[in-house]
């Protein structure tokens, strides 16, 4: 996963909203639970004054309480609405405590306390601490309200928001995927541009629609894409000069052996005339293993039942003695993306090794799925198990096992590995001759 951009740039960008969100989350909640008490402390602190301003005193100088001044729900009991009147010794509390007190540990010392405690029917209060001076006394006066409905209230803002956060969250990442998406649009065209590369369809990657980071690489690849095909033609043009220039003086020594001075050998002659074939075969083997272009450069698009078909015309006219029954079979509308050369350089050697040991019938048999196979049979004289059983052991060419099964076969095999693929060698069940299938991986 980590290999795909797409998925580095969307974990990250889900880590850092989340994080985000979840720290606005926890600021926004504070803030409310702030805002909330203070609001409560705010009104709590008017209510004291009210206290305050309904407190009396008689001549005697005993303080009461004035109920008709009184906010009503510190006349219920347990309203959750709740205070206390201390002056010195004396201590009046709401009607609502009944008869229960106040939880207060520290007296006050200023002039104003706000602070949480438990209250009657284990209700949550805020209580908020005030001294006055009246009646030429010191009043202190506490007021305290159930908070517990404010938390509700808030818990119901912290879902609220919650849910509005992973809605925004789904939002963005849902926006930021699509926009990532069409960000690397280009690296997903750049991608089958590719793939139609392999296949032949292209020549070259397109870098003008290529985004400017990516541009370099698209021309590096490019570069690298003609560079080797100069290669190529400048290795096919050396090979075709070596060959040319190989054959012409061993072509003047095979025909040294027709002088007279030669004959009077006989021995020597025909050591000499194997030396100088045995020579003549490794020259044609590798030169036709060098020019195998395999799966390193695209090749074009080819009609591979037309180009077939070609071949098979040709081996008709070299093998018209025989008037051999070539069958072919070929999917419709197969586009090969072997290179054009090197499927001639295959089929040619197995076709040309079935008509020369074939009785009356050859077949080719060509298969695109899963794999390419090109698969040819004969109903010639075949060739041994034990014989086959040596063919396909490593470092043993085929050329020096099986007479008449050689060389073909030796660049056919090298050809097909060059791909990727492998050679079966083995009797056809049908004709009862020879049977060679060459499989080659799509991609």
């Amino acid at each position: 996963m980590w290999r795909s951009l797409q998925a580095r740039l969307a974990v990250g960008l889900i880590v850092s909203l989340v994080a985000a969100l979840l720290l606005q989350w926890l600021v926004a909640n504070s803030a409310v639970e702030v805002l909330l008490k203070n609001n409560a402390a705010k009104h709590l602190e008017e209510d004291a004054e009210l206290v305050l301003a309904a407190l009396r005193v008689s001549p005697e100088g005993v303080l009461s309480i004035d109920a008709a001044r009184i906010d009503p729900n510190y006349l219920r009991p347990f309203s959750g609405h709740y205070f206390r009147i201390q002056s010195d010794t004396l201590v009046i509390r709401s009607r609502s405590l009944w008869d229960t007190d106040l939880q207060i540990s520290t007296p006050a010392t200023s002039d104003f306390i706000q602070s949480e405690t438990g209250g009657p029917a284990q209700q949550h209060l805020l209580m908020v601490m005030r001294e006055f001076h009246k009646f030429d006394r010191a009043i202190v006066v506490s007021v305290a309200e159930d908070i517990e409905p404010l938390y509700i209230d808030a818990r119901a803002f912290q879902w609220r928001y919650a849910l509005l956060a992973v809605g925004i969250l789904v939002t963005l990442v849902g926006l930021q995927t699509w926009w990532v998406r069409r960000g690397l649009r280009p690296l997903d065209d750049i991608r089958a541009e590719l793939r139609a590369l392999e296949q032949g369809a292209l020549r070259q990657l397109t870098v003008t629609y290529a985004p400017r980071e990516v541009q370099p690489l698209v021309q590096q690849i490019n570069r690298l894409l003609e560079l080797l095909q100069k290669r190529l033609e400048r290795s096919r043009n050396a090979l075709g000069n070596l060959a040319h220039g190989l054959k012409t003086p061993l072509t003047a020594l095979m025909q040294q052996f027709d002088q007279a001075e030669i004959s009077q050998y006989p021995v020597l002659k025909s050591r000499l005339q194997q030396h100088t074939h045995t020579v003549h075969q490794l020259i044609e083997r590798e030169l036709k293993r060098a020019r195998v272009v395999g799966a390193a450069l695209p090749s074009g698009h080819y009609d591979l039942a037309a180009e077939v078909e070609s071949l098979v015309q040709m081996l008709r006219r070299v093998y018209r003695d025989k008037q051999l029954d070539i069958e072919t079979r070929i999917p419709r509308n197969s586009a090969c993306r072997l290179d054009r050369e090197d499927l001639f350089e295959l089929l040619g050697n197995l076709l040309d090794n079935a008509c020369k040991w074939a009785a009356t019938r050859v077949r080719l048999t060509i298969e695109a799925q899963p794999l390419w196979t090109f698969t040819v049979e004969d109903d010639g004289p075949g060739v041994e198990q034990q014989e086959l059983d040596k063919l396909t052991l490593r470092g043993v060419r085929v050329d020096e096992n099986t007479a008449g099964h050689g060389l073909g076969l030796s660049i056919a095999k090298d050809l097909v590995e060059h791909y990727g693929g492998e050679l079966l060698l083995g009797r056809s069940d049908e004709l009862g001759g020879f049977y060679c299938s060459a499989r080659i991986p799509l991609v």
